[in-house]
């Protein structure tokens, strides 16, 4: 199956998480199929990061692959909002993958890369059976019920008079790792409090 590449592409994409808002731009995009347009292909497209994954769904095909960097445009404090981004995807330890839902089963999963203003976009159909039945299909987060970072970020804004409310959502979200067993809620919660140099073992 062939990929195709198109070069520099003056379109942006807009993050979501929560009320916070970070512009990217698209520097390159792969596509696996030939019969089909790109699917992040507006001028401007808002996704919203809706959940988190330990791994990424590989048994599902990818249509299209992006790579998006910080805009230029990008003020002070988006900036200092994308390098929490990136920690609060792992940097600070293990990876996770933010998940954005789109439409006609597909889903958009955003990884980070080794620089805190570039990430990587993958877009996945997750309504195909695996390509190989005998592997187990990738377990999907429940969109509903996963960590809203954004509601963290504005706790840690708030330390130290917010120590109360963010003890509470400590132990909302520690302890339904330790009932679930879905720990990427909790990875993200102490990335995010690392970041603003926050102890989390004080909560546990």
């Amino acid at each position: 199956m062939g990929l195709f590449f198109f070069g520099l592409v003056l379109f942006m994409i807009i993050l979501s998480i929560g009320y916070i808002l970070i512009p990217f731009d698209i520097k390159s995009s792969i596509k696996t199929l030939t019969n089909n347009d790109y699917i992040l292909n507006e001028p401007n497209i808002t996704l919203c990061i809706q959940g988190f994954l330990q791994t990424l769904p590989t048994t599902y095909p990818t249509i299209e692959k992006h790579v998006i960097q910080l805009a230029n445009s990008a003020t002070s404090v988006e900036r200092e909002q994308c390098t929490t981004l990136s920690l609060a995807l792992g940097q600070l330890g293990q990876p996770v993958y933010g998940v954005m839902q789109l439409e006609n089963n597909r889903q958009c999963i955003l990884s980070q890369t080794s620089q805190n203003d570039i990430f990587t976009l993958h877009v996945i159909k997750v309504d195909q059976k695996p390509e190989n039945s005998s592997i187990q299909e990738d377990k999907m987060p429940d969109l509903e019920g996963s960590v809203r970072p954004a509601e963290i970020l504005r706790t840690c804004q708030l330390w130290p008079n917010s120590q109360p409310q963010l003890a509470a959502l400590a132990n909302q979200i520690y302890k339904a790792a330790l009932l679930y067993g879905y720990w990427d809620n909790w990875r993200v919660f102490e990335n995010i409090c690392q970041r603003y140099q926050i102890d989390v073992q004080q909560f546990i």
